[in-house]
């Protein structure tokens, strides 16, 4: 009888056991149990149509973004263009008032000059004729000194420009030099097949040749300025001349004055 009460109790306690047994999802398993009603699957549909809104509003912000964007770029090339147009008139009315200016002394310089011809020529109507004669001589001499100062000058300038052109032309030669030594080493290290140096050599000829191209450069400018000292030494030259005959002829006038 006691057996059969055990058989009994055990049979009952499995039958509770059936019924009270439900499976514990586990961490990471791919099929959970779900209720029977569905609830699971509402909770994933709602948490798809919180993404899909959550989506749709980032790209909404970024399309806001992106169009606040084109509106400060769009106002800035406006302010831009303001700013070069105002730039622009302003550049025109200086150089309008510029031009103004220097009219303005133009014709100050021109009613100074017309001013200071007649108070001389009113003062030569009162001087005699040793005082006349002395001016001519100092006007004479004030030109031919200013005129010989000036192709000193010229000479110095010259000078200046030739020292300029041997330095210049030192450091184009040099310049080549190395051109040449690098290229050389760049040949050797490409038989070695040491291609990383080659390629160090190859950056170094590069900028010895930029050195060299404005080393050149500068020496066609200099030829130019010497060029150019040399025709006003020319014209520098013709005035001392000048000054020398104009004043001889002054001179000569003067004394034919006298004499009549």
């Amino acid at each position: 009888q006691m057996q059969m009460q055990m058989q009994i109790g055990g049979h009952i306690t499995e039958k509770k056991r059936e019924e009270v047994k439900v499976t514990i999802p586990v961490y990471g398993d791919a099929n959970p149990s779900v209720a029977e009603d569905g609830s699971e699957r509402e909770s994933t549909s709602a948490i798809e149509a919180e993404n899909n809104i959550r989506v749709e509003k980032e790209n909404e912000l970024k399309r806001l973004e992106q169009k606040a964007g084109d509106i400060r770029r769009k106002m800035m090339e406006e302010k831009e263009k303001e700013k070069f147009a105002m730039e622009g008139h302003t550049k025109r009315e200086q150089e309008r008032a510029e031009q103004a200016r220097i009219e303005i002394e133009e014709l100050r310089r021109k009613k100074e000059e017309e001013e200071a011809a007649a108070a001389a020529a009113a003062a030569a109507a009162r001087r005699t004729p040793q005082q006349l004669l002395e001016i001519l001589i100092q006007e004479s001499s004030q030109k031919s000194q200013k005129a010989v100062l000036s192709v000193v000058s010229l000479r110095q300038e010259r000078a200046v420009m030739m020292e300029k052109r041997i330095l210049t032309e030192k450091q184009e030669r040099l310049a080549s030099q190395q051109i040449s030594q690098a290229e050389k080493h760049q040949i050797e290290a490409a038989e070695m097949e040491d291609f990383e140096l080659a390629d160090q050599l190859a950056a170094v000829i590069e900028e010895h040749q930029k050195e060299q191209e404005e080393k050149s450069q500068i020496l066609e400018n200099i030829d130019g300025l010497i060029e150019n000292l040399d025709y006003r030494k020319l014209d520098v030259g013709k005035g001392v001349w000048t000054c020398f005959t104009d004043g001889q002829s002054k001179l000569k006038d003067f004394l034919q004055e006298l004499e009549g």
